[in-house]
């Protein structure tokens, strides 16, 4: 998106593509500034936004990371938050498997338009949110992945599974995701099925 000749909508990865490497900062005002950087190595793509408050010192700094793989398509996700002295959220998206079908957020090529790099649809309880993601990068569409957090977030970690009914024009209409909340493999005592959700949706196409 354009405005006078200059981006004012972009989103991390294709604003990265405008440069192999690209570091700028930005001021609120006199008092605080934010700094943000954003850096590609090979197929990964790595975004910091620094939000530390420099009178207090109270340190508050978002980083992503995203992984492609040559199809361009997500193979993993990090987020993490690091604020106060130590405190720390962080979530962590493996996919696993996708499909051979055109993703049809692809095709709508509004990336550049937007300032996030998928759609997002939230549901569940406030103790137990689950969000579904779409990543309009994405070549093909997602068959399987998880989300696991550290420590501090949570003791647990949910596994992902889709499956996708198509037009004549090989586009999804009708998706079915099935949910596992499962213990952390890394914590043997907690190796067991907390529950299952299921969730559907249409995609229309006009």
């Amino acid at each position: 998106m354009y405005n006078l000749n200059k981006y004012v909508g972009d989103s991390t990865l294709f604003l990265n593509n405008a440069e192999e490497k690209l570091n700028f900062k930005w001021v609120d005002d006199k008092v605080n500034t934010s700094g943000t950087k954003i850096q590609r190595i090979l197929n990964r793509i790595y975004q910091t936004n620094d939000l530390s408050d420099p009178q207090s010192g109270y340190r508050n700094i978002y980083l992503k990371e995203f992984h492609l793989t040559p199809l361009s398509n997500f193979s993993y996700e990090l987020y993490e938050n690091l604020y106060g002295n130590r405190g720390r959220y962080g979530k962590y998206t493996t996919i696993t498997k996708v499909d051979s079908m055109l993703n049809p957020l692809k095709q709508l090529n509004i990336a550049e338009a937007l300032c996030i790099e998928k759609v997002s649809f939230v549901f569940g309880e406030e103790e137990d949110i689950k969000v579904m993601n779409w990543y309009f990068n994405n070549r093909n569409n997602i068959l399987e992945f998880n989300t696991t957090f550290d420590e501090q977030s949570s003791d647990y970690k949910n596994l992902y599974s889709l499956r996708y009914n198509y037009n004549q024009y090989n586009q999804p209409v009708y998706v079915k995701l099935r949910i596992k909340k499962v213990g952390d493999d890394s914590k043997p005592d907690t190796q067991y099925i907390y529950g299952q959700y299921q969730k559907t949706f249409t995609f229309r196409y006009k």
